[in-house]
């Protein structure tokens, strides 16, 4: 006698989506995509999507004299492309160009002035960034405090977070050559890792801060992201 065997329609269902979820697996391998892209495109996809949330969030948790100082802040410390002065892309073309040299089938003598070449330029990056750092702090923390000085907000419900906010910003600048050196010797995708985590971590306790009335010191976090 012929045997029937029949089969449950949640169970259909259930292997013909596995079984379509194995093709879209299959054909993504096939495009062979390069895990520093996709790490790449990770952190700006959630760029978008933390940040469209912070707008919206803004409106909501603080008055608009609060909204004033959060852009205002943010506005100012655009003064840090003063210090930047592009030296992220130089340092990693500078790093790029002596880890090529360090790659095995070189010969020793090749590869030996290339690692001393790279262990002088981050020592010279140590001392230029660190001038640096002090130099942005310094300025940009007196040019907010005389901007704010005659606000509405009372000095000391602006002036810690400012100045907190100005030392983040400049701890990050401090650490960017480090970073751009990493990125230059080909470790695009633990670079991009650590600054997703940077930013997770950073949208997080911002607006946990934000919904539970942190004042002003929420801004605090807006450099880890």
């Amino acid at each position: 006698f012929p045997v029937t065997i029949v089969v449950p329609a949640s169970s259909a269902i259930f292997f013909a989506l596995n079984y379509r979820a194995a093709n879209i697996v299959l054909k993504i391998k096939q495009f062979n995509f390069d895990p520093h892209i996709i790490a790449t495109l990770f952190l700006r996809f959630w760029s978008v999507i933390a940040g469209g949330l912070t707008v919206i969030l803004i409106p909501v948790f603080f008055s608009p004299v609060e909204q004033g100082y959060y852009y205002t802040f943010n506005n100012i410390l655009m003064l840090q492309v003063f210090f930047e002065l592009g030296m992220g892309q130089v340092i990693i073309q500078l790093a790029a160009h002596e880890a090529a040299q360090l790659r095995d089938g070189k010969e020793e003598s090749v590869r030996l002035k290339a690692f001393s070449r790279l262990v002088s330029l981050r020592k010279l990056l140590a001392k230029w960034y660190m001038a640096v750092f002090f130099l942005f702090f310094v300025s940009v923390v007196v040019a907010g405090f005389l901007f704010f000085w005659d606000s509405e907000l009372p000095v000391e419900k602006w002036i810690y977070p400012w100045a907190f906010l100005v030392l983040a910003t400049g701890v990050n600048l401090n650490l960017s050559w480090r970073l751009a050196i990493l990125e230059g010797q080909g470790y695009v995708k633990d670079v991009n890792r650590l600054r997703l985590l940077q930013s997770v971590l950073g949208f997080a306790l911002m607006w946990a801060l934000m919904i539970l009335g942190g004042g002003l010191w929420w801004v605090f976090y807006r450099d880890w992201e």
